[in-house]
Protein backbone atom coordinates (compact mmCIF):
# COMPACT_ATOMS: atom_id res chain seq x y z
CA UNK A 1 0.00 0.00 0.00
CA UNK A 2 1.11 3.56 -0.64
CA UNK A 3 0.15 6.65 1.10
CA UNK A 4 -0.28 9.82 -0.79
CA UNK A 5 -1.54 13.56 -0.02
CA UNK A 6 -3.18 16.43 -1.90
CA UNK A 7 -3.72 20.07 -0.98
CA UNK A 8 -7.29 20.86 -0.68
CA UNK A 9 -9.42 24.39 0.04
CA UNK A 10 -10.90 24.25 3.11
CA UNK A 11 -13.91 25.96 4.84
CA UNK A 12 -12.51 27.25 8.12
CA UNK A 13 -15.03 28.70 11.13
CA UNK A 14 -14.35 31.53 13.42
CA UNK A 15 -16.38 33.30 15.55
CA UNK A 16 -16.42 37.15 16.62
CA UNK A 17 -17.53 39.13 19.51
CA UNK A 18 -17.13 42.64 18.70
CA UNK A 19 -17.52 44.56 15.46
CA UNK A 20 -14.20 45.71 13.48
CA UNK A 21 -13.95 49.01 13.02
CA UNK A 22 -12.07 52.27 12.15
CA UNK A 23 -11.31 52.19 15.62
CA UNK A 24 -10.49 48.79 16.81
CA UNK A 25 -7.66 49.52 18.87
CA UNK A 26 -7.10 45.84 20.25
CA UNK A 27 -7.67 42.43 18.64
CA UNK A 28 -8.01 39.23 20.88
CA UNK A 29 -6.88 35.78 19.37
CA UNK A 30 -7.99 32.95 21.81
CA UNK A 31 -7.98 29.41 20.52
CA UNK A 32 -9.91 26.60 22.46
CA UNK A 33 -8.91 23.23 24.00
CA UNK A 34 -9.49 20.00 23.22
CA UNK A 35 -13.23 18.99 22.55
CA UNK A 36 -14.36 22.87 22.64
CA UNK A 37 -16.78 24.51 20.24
CA UNK A 38 -15.30 28.15 19.52
CA UNK A 39 -19.08 29.39 18.97
CA UNK A 40 -18.97 28.53 23.06
CA UNK A 41 -15.31 29.20 24.17
CA UNK A 42 -15.83 32.59 22.75
CA UNK A 43 -18.57 33.69 25.64
CA UNK A 44 -15.81 33.53 28.51
CA UNK A 45 -14.58 36.85 26.75
CA UNK A 46 -17.94 38.73 26.68
CA UNK A 47 -15.83 40.46 29.80
CA UNK A 48 -13.42 42.07 27.72
CA UNK A 49 -15.96 44.84 25.85
CA UNK A 50 -17.79 45.58 28.58
CA UNK A 51 -15.41 49.30 28.73
CA UNK A 52 -13.88 48.75 25.34
CA UNK A 53 -16.72 47.82 23.51
CA UNK A 54 -16.20 49.94 20.01
CA UNK A 55 -12.62 49.64 20.37
CA UNK A 56 -11.83 45.82 21.31
CA UNK A 57 -12.17 42.78 18.76
CA UNK A 58 -12.53 39.06 19.75
CA UNK A 59 -12.06 36.31 17.61
CA UNK A 60 -12.37 32.88 17.81
CA UNK A 61 -11.24 30.39 15.20
CA UNK A 62 -12.13 26.33 15.44
CA UNK A 63 -10.27 23.49 14.40
CA UNK A 64 -10.89 21.51 11.52
CA UNK A 65 -11.35 18.24 13.18
CA UNK A 66 -14.63 17.65 14.69
CA UNK A 67 -15.90 14.82 16.67
CA UNK A 68 -19.12 13.22 18.74
CA UNK A 69 -17.85 14.16 22.55
CA UNK A 70 -20.38 11.18 23.24
CA UNK A 71 -21.24 7.71 21.11
CA UNK A 72 -22.38 8.34 17.80
CA UNK A 73 -24.40 11.85 18.35
CA UNK A 74 -25.25 14.18 20.32
CA UNK A 75 -22.72 17.30 21.19
CA UNK A 76 -19.84 17.91 18.98
CA UNK A 77 -16.10 18.51 19.84
CA UNK A 78 -13.75 20.18 18.11
CA UNK A 79 -9.90 19.77 18.02
CA UNK A 80 -6.92 21.44 16.21
CA UNK A 81 -5.02 17.82 15.86
CA UNK A 82 -3.82 14.18 17.14
CA UNK A 83 -0.57 12.11 17.13
CA UNK A 84 -1.87 10.91 13.49
CA UNK A 85 -0.33 12.92 10.72
CA UNK A 86 0.33 15.69 13.76
CA UNK A 87 2.69 17.47 10.97
CA UNK A 88 -0.04 18.52 8.36
CA UNK A 89 -2.43 18.94 10.88
CA UNK A 90 0.26 21.91 12.21
CA UNK A 91 0.50 23.00 8.86
CA UNK A 92 -3.09 23.09 8.58
CA UNK A 93 -3.79 25.08 11.28
CA UNK A 94 -0.76 27.62 11.00
CA UNK A 95 -2.00 28.64 7.67
CA UNK A 96 -5.37 29.25 9.13
CA UNK A 97 -4.94 31.23 11.69
CA UNK A 98 -1.86 32.98 9.55
CA UNK A 99 -4.71 33.88 6.72
CA UNK A 100 -6.99 34.71 9.14
CA UNK A 101 -4.67 37.29 10.90
CA UNK A 102 -3.50 38.49 7.40
CA UNK A 103 -7.78 38.99 7.00
CA UNK A 104 -8.44 40.91 9.78
CA UNK A 105 -5.36 43.23 9.41
CA UNK A 106 -6.20 43.70 5.77
CA UNK A 107 -9.69 44.62 6.41
CA UNK A 108 -8.82 46.77 9.06
CA UNK A 109 -6.87 49.22 7.26
CA UNK A 110 -9.59 48.97 4.35
CA UNK A 111 -11.75 50.62 6.70
CA UNK A 112 -9.05 53.49 7.35
CA UNK A 113 -8.99 54.65 4.03
CA UNK A 114 -9.53 58.29 5.04
CA UNK A 115 -6.35 57.82 7.70
CA UNK A 116 -2.98 57.78 5.84
CA UNK A 117 -1.18 56.22 8.72
CA UNK A 118 -3.20 53.94 11.00
CA UNK A 119 -2.13 52.20 14.16
CA UNK A 120 -2.69 48.91 13.58
CA UNK A 121 -4.31 47.22 16.64
CA UNK A 122 -2.72 45.40 19.10
CA UNK A 123 -2.76 41.58 18.58
CA UNK A 124 -3.49 40.20 22.33
CA UNK A 125 -3.20 36.16 21.65
CA UNK A 126 -4.81 33.73 24.33
CA UNK A 127 -4.42 29.42 24.45
CA UNK A 128 -6.30 27.75 26.21
CA UNK A 129 -5.57 24.10 26.96
CA UNK A 130 -4.60 22.67 23.71
CA UNK A 131 -4.71 26.00 22.47
CA UNK A 132 -2.02 27.23 24.06
CA UNK A 133 0.44 24.92 22.23
CA UNK A 134 -1.80 26.10 18.92
CA UNK A 135 -0.98 29.45 19.14
CA UNK A 136 2.79 29.00 19.98
CA UNK A 137 3.22 27.02 16.96
CA UNK A 138 1.60 29.44 14.57
CA UNK A 139 3.54 32.14 15.93
CA UNK A 140 6.60 30.81 15.45
CA UNK A 141 5.45 29.54 12.03
CA UNK A 142 3.98 32.99 11.32
CA UNK A 143 7.01 34.71 12.56
CA UNK A 144 3.93 37.08 14.32
CA UNK A 145 5.37 38.98 17.17
CA UNK A 146 1.89 39.61 19.28
CA UNK A 147 1.46 42.73 21.53
CA UNK A 148 1.08 39.76 24.38
CA UNK A 149 0.79 35.93 24.61
CA UNK A 150 -1.47 33.82 27.43
CA UNK A 151 -0.75 30.76 27.61
CA UNK A 152 -3.71 29.41 29.84
CA UNK A 153 -3.94 25.78 31.58
CA UNK A 154 -1.14 24.88 29.29
CA UNK A 155 2.60 24.93 28.54
CA UNK A 156 5.21 26.05 25.63
CA UNK A 157 5.45 22.68 23.22
CA UNK A 158 8.44 21.07 23.90
CA UNK A 159 9.47 20.97 20.26
CA UNK A 160 9.76 24.71 20.39
CA UNK A 161 13.06 25.82 18.73
CA UNK A 162 15.16 28.39 20.57
CA UNK A 163 14.31 30.90 18.23
CA UNK A 164 10.84 31.31 19.44
CA UNK A 165 12.10 32.08 22.47
CA UNK A 166 14.02 34.63 21.00
CA UNK A 167 10.76 35.96 19.14
CA UNK A 168 8.25 36.46 22.42
CA UNK A 169 11.38 36.97 25.04
CA UNK A 170 10.45 40.45 25.34
CA UNK A 171 6.68 40.11 24.47
CA UNK A 172 4.40 40.39 27.87
CA UNK A 173 3.51 36.59 28.63
CA UNK A 174 1.08 35.33 31.00
CA UNK A 175 0.59 31.96 32.28
CA UNK A 176 -2.74 30.90 33.90
CA UNK A 177 -3.22 27.93 36.00
CA UNK A 178 -6.80 27.30 38.09
CA UNK A 179 -6.08 26.12 41.94
CA UNK A 180 -8.04 22.81 41.25
CA UNK A 181 -6.63 22.30 37.55
CA UNK A 182 -6.71 18.44 37.17
CA UNK A 183 -4.62 18.41 34.48
CA UNK A 184 -1.71 20.83 36.04
CA UNK A 185 0.11 20.46 39.26
CA UNK A 186 0.67 24.26 40.45
CA UNK A 187 4.24 23.28 41.53
CA UNK A 188 4.82 22.04 38.35
CA UNK A 189 3.67 25.00 36.77
CA UNK A 190 5.60 27.15 39.31
CA UNK A 191 8.79 25.31 37.90
CA UNK A 192 8.63 26.28 34.50
CA UNK A 193 7.42 30.18 35.19
CA UNK A 194 10.86 29.97 36.88
CA UNK A 195 12.55 28.44 34.28
CA UNK A 196 11.43 31.34 32.03
CA UNK A 197 12.13 33.85 33.99
CA UNK A 198 15.64 32.98 34.75
CA UNK A 199 15.99 33.02 30.67
CA UNK A 200 15.09 36.31 31.00
CA UNK A 201 11.41 36.19 30.06
CA UNK A 202 8.68 39.06 31.09
CA UNK A 203 6.30 36.41 32.24
CA UNK A 204 3.37 36.80 35.13
CA UNK A 205 2.02 33.49 36.75
CA UNK A 206 -1.48 34.07 37.81
CA UNK A 207 -4.05 31.25 39.66
CA UNK A 208 -7.58 31.52 40.66
CA UNK A 209 -9.64 29.70 42.79
CA UNK A 210 -11.06 26.91 40.12
CA UNK A 211 -10.37 23.87 37.99
CA UNK A 212 -9.91 23.82 34.28
CA UNK A 213 -11.62 26.63 32.81
CA UNK A 214 -11.42 30.42 31.96
CA UNK A 215 -11.96 33.13 35.01
CA UNK A 216 -13.46 36.58 34.11
CA UNK A 217 -11.33 38.31 36.86
CA UNK A 218 -7.99 37.27 35.62
CA UNK A 219 -9.48 37.81 32.34
CA UNK A 220 -10.00 41.26 33.25
CA UNK A 221 -6.81 41.62 35.18
CA UNK A 222 -5.03 40.92 32.18
CA UNK A 223 -6.63 43.33 30.24
CA UNK A 224 -6.24 46.20 32.65
CA UNK A 225 -2.17 45.88 32.80
CA UNK A 226 -2.22 45.57 29.55
CA UNK A 227 -3.80 49.14 29.07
Amino acid sequence: MNAHQIIVPRTAHYYTIGTLSAQTKNIWIVAHGYGQRAEYFIQHFKCLLDQNEHTTLVVAPEGFSKFYLEGLSGRVGATWMTKHQRTDEIVDYTKYFTLLYEKLINDFYDLNTENDFPERPKINVVGFSQGAATVCRWLAASHLVPNSLTIWAGAFPEDMKNDFDQQVKNVPLFAVVGTKDPFIKLSEAQKQIDVLKQKGFDIQYLTFEGEHTLDTNTLLKIQTQLG
